[in-house]
Protein backbone atom coordinates (compact mmCIF):
# COMPACT_ATOMS: atom_id res chain seq x y z
CA UNK A 1 0.00 0.00 0.00
CA UNK A 2 2.79 2.96 1.21
CA UNK A 3 4.43 1.83 -2.16
CA UNK A 4 1.39 2.02 -4.49
CA UNK A 5 1.12 5.65 -3.02
CA UNK A 6 4.52 6.44 -3.03
CA UNK A 7 4.36 5.64 -7.06
CA UNK A 8 1.32 7.56 -7.52
CA UNK A 9 2.91 10.52 -5.67
CA UNK A 10 5.91 10.68 -8.02
CA UNK A 11 3.47 10.09 -11.19
CA UNK A 12 1.71 12.83 -9.89
CA UNK A 13 4.72 15.20 -9.43
CA UNK A 14 6.54 14.12 -12.87
CA UNK A 15 3.15 15.16 -14.78
CA UNK A 16 2.21 18.36 -12.65
CA UNK A 17 6.16 19.27 -13.17
CA UNK A 18 5.35 19.30 -16.72
CA UNK A 19 3.18 22.76 -16.02
CA UNK A 20 4.85 24.35 -18.99
CA UNK A 21 4.14 21.97 -21.25
CA UNK A 22 0.27 22.09 -20.43
CA UNK A 23 -2.04 23.26 -23.58
CA UNK A 24 -5.27 23.16 -24.41
CA UNK A 25 -6.37 22.85 -28.23
CA UNK A 26 -9.47 22.33 -30.08
CA UNK A 27 -10.24 20.77 -33.51
CA UNK A 28 -12.80 20.50 -36.22
CA UNK A 29 -12.99 17.54 -39.15
CA UNK A 30 -14.87 16.28 -41.75
CA UNK A 31 -14.70 13.12 -43.38
CA UNK A 32 -16.32 10.25 -44.71
CA UNK A 33 -18.19 7.23 -42.12
CA UNK A 34 -19.03 3.61 -42.54
CA UNK A 35 -21.18 1.04 -41.01
CA UNK A 36 -20.55 -2.39 -41.11
CA UNK A 37 -23.03 -5.29 -41.17
CA UNK A 38 -25.36 -3.93 -43.35
CA UNK A 39 -26.75 -5.71 -45.97
CA UNK A 40 -27.53 -4.46 -49.18
CA UNK A 41 -28.71 -6.96 -51.43
CA UNK A 42 -31.26 -6.97 -53.47
CA UNK A 43 -32.13 -3.10 -52.50
CA UNK A 44 -32.69 -0.61 -55.45
CA UNK A 45 -30.58 2.13 -53.67
CA UNK A 46 -28.45 1.57 -50.71
CA UNK A 47 -25.52 3.42 -49.02
CA UNK A 48 -23.64 2.00 -45.80
CA UNK A 49 -21.96 5.72 -45.34
CA UNK A 50 -22.16 9.05 -44.99
CA UNK A 51 -20.43 12.30 -44.19
CA UNK A 52 -18.96 11.98 -40.31
CA UNK A 53 -18.54 15.22 -38.89
CA UNK A 54 -16.19 15.66 -35.22
CA UNK A 55 -15.08 17.93 -32.80
CA UNK A 56 -12.93 17.95 -29.82
CA UNK A 57 -11.52 19.32 -27.41
CA UNK A 58 -8.56 18.20 -25.71
CA UNK A 59 -5.31 19.41 -22.57
CA UNK A 60 -2.55 18.64 -22.99
CA UNK A 61 -0.87 16.97 -19.39
CA UNK A 62 2.56 16.03 -20.24
CA UNK A 63 4.45 15.78 -23.14
CA UNK A 64 2.37 13.42 -25.31
CA UNK A 65 -0.39 12.80 -23.17
CA UNK A 66 -3.67 14.52 -23.15
CA UNK A 67 -7.12 14.01 -22.31
CA UNK A 68 -10.21 14.58 -24.64
CA UNK A 69 -13.70 15.21 -24.51
CA UNK A 70 -15.36 15.22 -28.16
CA UNK A 71 -18.39 14.69 -30.18
CA UNK A 72 -18.88 12.44 -33.50
CA UNK A 73 -21.46 12.57 -36.00
CA UNK A 74 -21.00 9.21 -37.78
CA UNK A 75 -23.40 9.60 -40.66
CA UNK A 76 -26.30 7.74 -42.10
CA UNK A 77 -26.86 4.92 -43.85
CA UNK A 78 -29.52 4.69 -46.26
CA UNK A 79 -31.74 2.33 -47.62
CA UNK A 80 -34.90 3.04 -50.07
CA UNK A 81 -36.97 0.44 -52.48
CA UNK A 82 -40.42 -0.08 -53.97
CA UNK A 83 -42.61 -2.74 -52.15
CA UNK A 84 -45.59 -3.80 -53.38
CA UNK A 85 -45.76 -0.07 -55.49
CA UNK A 86 -44.61 1.89 -51.90
CA UNK A 87 -42.28 3.48 -52.17
CA UNK A 88 -39.96 3.09 -48.61
CA UNK A 89 -37.09 4.63 -46.98
CA UNK A 90 -35.21 3.38 -43.98
CA UNK A 91 -31.79 5.16 -42.40
CA UNK A 92 -29.44 4.00 -39.54
CA UNK A 93 -27.01 6.97 -38.01
CA UNK A 94 -24.93 7.22 -35.09
CA UNK A 95 -23.72 9.88 -33.43
CA UNK A 96 -21.26 9.42 -29.92
CA UNK A 97 -19.93 12.14 -27.49
CA UNK A 98 -16.33 10.74 -25.98
CA UNK A 99 -13.99 11.04 -23.20
CA UNK A 100 -10.83 9.64 -22.86
CA UNK A 101 -6.94 9.96 -23.83
CA UNK A 102 -4.93 10.73 -26.77
CA UNK A 103 -0.83 9.62 -27.16
CA UNK A 104 1.23 11.80 -29.28
CA UNK A 105 4.59 10.66 -30.85
CA UNK A 106 6.20 13.74 -32.41
CA UNK A 107 8.74 12.41 -34.86
CA UNK A 108 10.60 15.93 -35.44
CA UNK A 109 9.09 19.71 -34.86
CA UNK A 110 6.76 19.63 -37.76
CA UNK A 111 5.01 16.13 -37.94
CA UNK A 112 3.44 13.67 -35.32
CA UNK A 113 1.30 10.61 -34.79
CA UNK A 114 -0.70 9.28 -32.11
CA UNK A 115 -3.38 7.00 -30.53
CA UNK A 116 -7.03 8.06 -28.89
CA UNK A 117 -8.50 5.55 -26.30
CA UNK A 118 -11.69 6.04 -24.31
CA UNK A 119 -15.40 5.63 -24.28
CA UNK A 120 -18.09 6.66 -26.28
CA UNK A 121 -21.67 7.04 -25.19
CA UNK A 122 -23.33 6.19 -28.55
CA UNK A 123 -27.07 7.17 -30.02
CA UNK A 124 -28.11 4.97 -32.97
CA UNK A 125 -31.25 5.87 -34.40
CA UNK A 126 -33.09 3.47 -36.97
CA UNK A 127 -36.02 5.06 -39.12
CA UNK A 128 -38.04 4.89 -41.62
CA UNK A 129 -40.91 5.92 -44.13
CA UNK A 130 -43.76 4.75 -46.33
CA UNK A 131 -46.42 6.82 -48.02
CA UNK A 132 -45.81 9.87 -45.87
CA UNK A 133 -45.92 7.47 -42.25
CA UNK A 134 -42.24 8.21 -40.26
CA UNK A 135 -41.15 6.37 -37.89
CA UNK A 136 -37.97 6.66 -35.96
CA UNK A 137 -36.84 4.90 -32.79
CA UNK A 138 -33.16 5.29 -30.54
CA UNK A 139 -31.05 3.79 -28.34
CA UNK A 140 -27.99 5.13 -26.33
CA UNK A 141 -25.02 2.44 -25.35
CA UNK A 142 -21.41 3.26 -23.45
CA UNK A 143 -18.69 1.46 -25.75
CA UNK A 144 -15.20 1.38 -26.16
CA UNK A 145 -13.81 4.18 -28.24
CA UNK A 146 -10.08 4.63 -30.28
CA UNK A 147 -8.71 6.23 -33.18
CA UNK A 148 -5.36 6.89 -34.76
CA UNK A 149 -4.53 10.28 -36.13
CA UNK A 150 -1.55 12.02 -37.83
CA UNK A 151 -0.61 16.04 -37.89
CA UNK A 152 1.26 18.08 -39.71
CA UNK A 153 2.55 21.65 -38.11
CA UNK A 154 1.42 24.49 -40.41
CA UNK A 155 1.90 27.51 -38.11
CA UNK A 156 3.22 27.69 -34.25
CA UNK A 157 -0.20 26.85 -32.64
CA UNK A 158 -2.40 25.39 -35.86
CA UNK A 159 -2.05 22.16 -37.05
CA UNK A 160 -3.68 20.00 -39.61
CA UNK A 161 -4.86 16.33 -38.75
CA UNK A 162 -5.81 13.36 -40.86
CA UNK A 163 -7.97 11.16 -37.93
CA UNK A 164 -9.62 7.57 -37.60
CA UNK A 165 -12.58 6.95 -35.25
CA UNK A 166 -13.71 3.51 -34.40
CA UNK A 167 -16.70 2.74 -31.81
CA UNK A 168 -19.85 0.06 -32.02
CA UNK A 169 -23.27 1.29 -33.10
CA UNK A 170 -25.96 -0.89 -30.72
CA UNK A 171 -29.62 -1.14 -31.63
CA UNK A 172 -31.52 -4.09 -29.24
CA UNK A 173 -28.79 -6.44 -28.64
CA UNK A 174 -27.19 -5.98 -32.06
CA UNK A 175 -24.02 -4.02 -32.94
CA UNK A 176 -22.59 -2.70 -35.99
CA UNK A 177 -18.80 -1.49 -35.95
CA UNK A 178 -19.01 2.33 -36.85
CA UNK A 179 -15.97 4.50 -38.42
CA UNK A 180 -14.95 7.58 -39.38
CA UNK A 181 -12.20 8.84 -41.75
CA UNK A 182 -11.37 12.54 -41.59
CA UNK A 183 -9.24 15.45 -42.17
CA UNK A 184 -9.36 18.81 -40.29
CA UNK A 185 -7.52 21.16 -38.06
CA UNK A 186 -6.07 21.74 -34.69
CA UNK A 187 -5.38 25.22 -32.94
CA UNK A 188 -3.62 24.74 -29.75
CA UNK A 189 -3.87 27.69 -26.92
Amino acid sequence: MKKSLIAAAGIAAAILSQGAMAQAYVSGHVGASHVSGLDCSGVASCSTGGTSFRFTGGYKFAKGISGEIGYIDFGKAEASDTVDGIHVNVFAKAQAFTLGAAFEFPFNEQFSAGARLGAASVKTTLGGSAEGFNVSMEETQTKPYYGLFATIAVAKNFKIEAAADFTQAEFDGESNNVRSLSAGVRYEF
